[in-house]
């Protein structure tokens, strides 16, 4: 039986981001860390209304050029995830939402994720 980890980063997660807080609020002080907190939600929700209108172009465009439109939609799911970790706040989660917005690392991820996509 396979066990998986996720339940345990879950629980995990809200505990490491105290832990981030209180570390990058020592170095630069707390009201410079509130307000890289605050600066990152805007990005990401400027982001997410962003990207969303330019997901379905591009794979409007993919489907009308008779491409499959998989991978386009991937990368915009992965940067509308991007965009929801921008808001969440915390640092690990800008950490992560910062490296799916770098295409080689969506690339990566497509391509580990890909053969476990089943359409119905």
């Amino acid at each position: 039986m396979r066990i998986s980890l996720l339940p345990l980063l879950v629980l995990a997660l809200p505990l490491l981001e105290i832990a981030g807080f209180v570390v990058v609020g020592r170095q630069i002080g707390a009201l410079a860390t509130v307000g890289l907190v605050l600066a990152s939600s805007i990005a990401g929700s400027l982001l997410l209304r962003h990207q969303g209108f330019g997901v379905m172009a591009r794979v409007r465009a993919e489907m009308d050029a008779g491409r499959d439109p998989s991978s386009q939609l991937a990368h915009g799911a992965m940067i509308v995830l991007a965009a929801i970790l921008l808001i969440i706040p915390g640092f690990i989660t800008d950490i992560l939402a910062i490296l799916l917005l770098l295409p080689p690392v969506r690339e990566l991820a497509w391509r580990m994720l890909k053969s476990r996509i089943v359409l119905a």
